[in-house]
């Protein structure tokens, strides 16, 4: 999925006449959405496994900072900062004036990747539109590959949330020759996740849409999977 960005006016009094650009996120991922994104790609570790680890180093980086030391990662440098201003140099830290704050570099290996790889693309006039990210097949435990049918299904994106008494609107399954599967059951459904019920699909090739009417608007916003989904036979 590529990086999406929209022109601004620049708001700064000594570039007058002048843009710039600003990515609009896909989405919010949190640590379980990395390890979903982990699992997707195959690795043999478990996710409980995955999340202690995961967890275990979050908390260790956390313990050097407050040791004071320059934490370096593949993608991120960590260091800490004081911030305030002294009134010499006799003067000491004085909590009530000063705050010790945390601060971070991108590593050259990040900001390689990004310049080399990134695609972007631009957007237009603003206009609310779903954007679906990813879709979990909780069962299988794959991401953006498999389908069970009637089994639990986690979807992950932007303004997802739809009106389920609209039977224009909610997820749909397309086969490859047109007909269309609307899921009927929603556990949750909300902006940023949708889990659902997948529908007693037949196998074979799908593609995954989310449908919805924003408020104001009669017309239906369609966002789909950029992965074809299959359900096996």
């Amino acid at each position: 999925m590529p990086i999406r960005y929209k022109i601004h006016e620049n708001s700064l009094p000594n570039r007058p006449g002048s843009h710039m650009a600003h990515v609009e996120p896909t989405y919010v991922a949190d640590l379980e959405d990395i390890i979903e994104r982990i699992v997707g790609h195959g690795t043999t570790v478990s996710r409980s496994d995955l999340y202690s680890a995961l967890t275990d180093f979050t908390g260790a980086v956390e313990e050097m900072l407050r040791e004071g030391i320059f934490v370096r990662t593949a993608l991120v440098n960590y260091h800490v900062g004081v911030r305030g201003v002294f009134d010499g140099p006799e003067d000491g830290f004085d909590p009530s004036r000063h705050q010790v704050i945390p601060q971070t570099i991108p590593s050259r290996r990040l900001r390689r990747m990004l310049q080399d790889h990134a695609q972007v693309v631009k957007l237009g006039p603003t206009r609310r539109r779903p954007v679906v990210a990813r879709y979990v097949d909780v069962n299988s435990g794959t991401a953006n590959q498999t389908v069970t049918p009637c089994g639990a299904g986690r979807l992950v994106g932007q303004q997802l949330k739809y009106d389920p008494a609209d039977r224009r609107q909610g997820v749909f399954f397309v086969a490859a020759g047109g007909a269309e599967t609307r899921v009927e059951l929603a556990a949750r459904n909300m902006p940023r996740e949708v889990i659902f019920v997948v529908p007693a699909l037949e196998p074979g090739p799908y593609v995954l849409q989310v449908r919805v009417a924003f408020e104001g608007n009669e017309d239906i916003q369609v966002s789909r999977l950029e992965e074809e989904l299959t359900v096996p036979a």
